[in-house]
């Protein structure tokens, strides 16, 4: 089962999903309570835009292994995508709540982002701080960081959240953060 998963997850990785989702059914034919399987299939499937099939696996998942937090910050992505708004925040306020989850950047992340859509500017300021102080070395979060002060008017702070993360790149190269810098500049 577990080379099975791994082969899934090799070509998950090189972008053949379709291939992975073989691979990762195989291995849950094989050990069928393997959640950790489950929420690479849902992953997989969400790849695809199959989000009712990733959310099933994502449930499958949680009911097998409650405390395995990553499905539910996975199903609330779903949910987002989805359109579903308030499950999709109930469920990455459960994420942040698991003081074991070792990712919790994660889910404060995905908050902001989902705030941010709904314009809840301080809210996603609060929770992409939040990230960043879990993970200084979110590249994305800085980014997200820039685009909610861009939307505060507060363009000294965005131009110091896009310079930090490209501090924190190889190199300083990241072109989404190169590219807001360069207009976070024009609007000064």
């Amino acid at each position: 089962a577990r080379y099975q998963y791994n082969l899934g997850s090799f070509h998950m990785n090189q972008g053949d999903v379709d291939e992975a989702i073989n691979y990762f059914k195989k291995s849950l034919e094989l050990e069928p309570g393997a959640y950790q399987t489950m929420n690479a299939l849902g992953l997989a499937y969400a790849m695809k835009g199959n989000f009712q099939a990733a959310l099933t696996q994502f449930e499958k998942c949680l009911k097998t292994n409650p405390r395995f937090t990553e499905a539910r910050n996975n199903r609330a992505m779903i949910y987002q995508e989805m359109g579903q708004i308030d499950l999709a925040e109930m469920e990455y306020k459960k994420a942040i709540e698991d003081r074991h989850y070792q990712n919790r950047e994660n889910p404060y992340y995905n908050l902001a982002r989902l705030y941010l859509a709904q314009d809840k500017l301080d809210l996603a300021l609060y929770n992409v701080n939040m990230a960043l102080e879990l993970n200084n070395r979110m590249i994305l979060a800085y980014n997200l960081q820039g685009i909610i002060y861009e939307r505060l008017n507060r363009f000294t702070d965005a131009i110091n959240s896009y310079k930090n993360g490209l501090k924190k790149t190889d190199g300083g190269h990241d072109i989404n953060l190169k590219f807001n810098l360069a207009v976070a500049y024009f609007k000064t």
